[in-house]
């Protein structure tokens, strides 16, 4: 697994871990954040605050960069992820309060991060970042489908296994959603020679849908990509920037409830009923 993608699809993408990002000399999230984003902000656990401001980060300079605007813009930037009831929707982007179209995905786990950005018509982006860990043997048989776990089984690696099906189906959920709420068994990704095929609550998006995975400092990183028109959908990697080592992907879609914000590590261990 690697991170050499394709280049026929304009979708920038960047993964970078949160040490990185503080020896680079990332500015505090004071000079990053717009004012509706610090008030999420403050309602989060303490213990996600860090990653997910690495994430809104991450996401504005890969924004700043495609949109030609300098730093001091990224105040200006307002990434919503919640509805006003507090759900968790797909990130919307305004700048200068003006919502702009686009594609947007963010994710982000034990120290790690990846964001994806694109303002081509009709493509949507989904991206997962999962750290390589052991599962008990349960995990797959609550979360996967029966075809998901026959990959499980037949791997050399179940370990590896699992967090490249997960991340895959996190990936496919935050491309092929409408808001709805994240439901593991309801995505199910399929082996096939040369690829991953998927399917959506029920809908087999066949070459809609184009899916990348590869390990990056002992995480696995998934992309996915769906268009609405059959073409063949493929990525790119954004220009390398000084503050993160530019490597891979973006879409953050956490379903939330309050001001609890869940999170794939959450599932994975367990705590996300």
């Amino acid at each position: 697994m690697n991170a050499e993608l394709p280049a026929d699809l304009p979708v920038a993408w960047q993964f970078a871990t949160i040490t990185d990002m503080d020896r680079s000399g990332v500015p505090d999230a004071a000079r990053w954040l717009a004012d509706d984003e610090r008030a999420t902000w403050a309602s989060l656990r303490a213990t996600y605050r860090r990653e997910w401001t690495a994430g809104r980060i991450l996401a504005k300079q890969l924004i700043l960069q495609h949109q030609g605007l300098s730093p001091s813009d990224a105040r200006a930037i307002n990434i919503t992820s919640r509805d006003s009831h507090g759900r968790g929707i797909r990130p919307r982007v305004a700048i200068h309060g003006d919502v702009i179209p686009c594609s947007l995905s963010i994710s982000h786990a034990d120290g790690a991060v990846l964001a994806a950005f694109t303002t081509a018509g009709g493509v949507s982006v989904g991206v997962d970042v999962v750290r390589r860990q052991p599962f008990a043997p349960a995990f797959s048989r609550r979360w996967f489908t029966e075809l998901e776990q026959e990959s499980v089984t037949a791997s050399e690696d179940h370990d590896l296994e699992i967090c490249r099906v997960w991340a895959m189906k996190e990936a496919v959920y935050k491309a092929a959603c409408q808001d709805e709420p994240f439901a593991p068994r309801l995505t199910e990704i399929r082996n096939v020679p040369n690829g991953h095929r998927c399917a959506y609550r029920g809908l087999d998006l066949a070459d809609r849908c184009r899916i990348r995975i590869w390990l990056i400092d002992n995480h696995v990183c998934s992309v996915a990509v769906v268009n609405d028109t059959t073409a063949r959908v493929q990525l790119r990697p954004a220009p390398a920037r000084r503050t993160t080592r530019t490597r891979c992907l973006t879409n953050e879609f956490v379903p939330e409830s309050g001001t609890a914000a869940y999170t794939t590590t959450d599932y994975l261990r367990g705590d996300k009923p």
